[in-house]
């Protein structure tokens, strides 16, 4: 009885290390990633290091949609994870190039209604206000959006999410009128 209760702590504690050691060479593969792209503005408010997390990131163009705008003001908030509040918010100032980075724990949703989190995007005295819907799947743009984005590229317009086990990432740009 004794060596059962041995040999199930050995196990126990080399699950543990293993897992470990597969989180710091990831760790230190995004810090690399992120530091090679020098000064992107980035936001984390996540609550939790572990658990479902999602990183939202993209430019900032003007009205051309060609231009990046660097020091444009991003604010955002979604629904807190396991909550019907809108517990999570932040602030972003872009990069040189028009570049944010966003990283949240995975947000609660309305029932019935894809994930949304809220965006207001502005710079001097202009300001747009818009969306990003997601499923597990998939991530998607509002009508609204789509109409006053028509400047970006197809390529740029239309969000892209990329899904591993744990991590949802998003690319998403925006443009605002100059």
């Amino acid at each position: 009885m004794k060596n059962d209760k041995k040999r199930r702590n050995f196990l126990k504690g080399s699950i543990m290390a293993s897992t470990g050691a597969m989180l710091l060479p990831t760790t230190n593969l995004l810090a690399k990633e992120f530091s090679s792209s020098h000064s992107i503005s980035t936001s984390d408010i996540r609550t939790k290091l572990f658990g479902k997390q999602v990183e939202i990131s993209g430019q900032v163009f003007d009205g051309s949609g060609k231009n990046p705008l660097q020091n444009a003001k991003i604010e955002f908030a979604h629904l807190s994870p396991n909550s019907e509040q809108m517990g999570h918010k932040g602030l972003l100032i872009t990069d040189s190039q028009g570049r944010y980075l966003l990283r949240i724990d995975y947000p609660s949703r309305e029932m019935g209604k894809h994930t949304t989190i809220h965006f207001r995007v502005s710079k001097e005295n202009k300001e747009l206000v818009t969306e990003l819907k997601f499923s597990d799947v998939e991530a998607y743009i509002t009508n609204k959006h789509w109409e006053s984005h028509q400047n970006l590229e197809d390529n740029l317009l239309f969000p892209k999410l990329e899904k591993s086990f744990y991590k949802t990432k998003i690319n998403f740009n925006i443009s605002i009128n100059q």
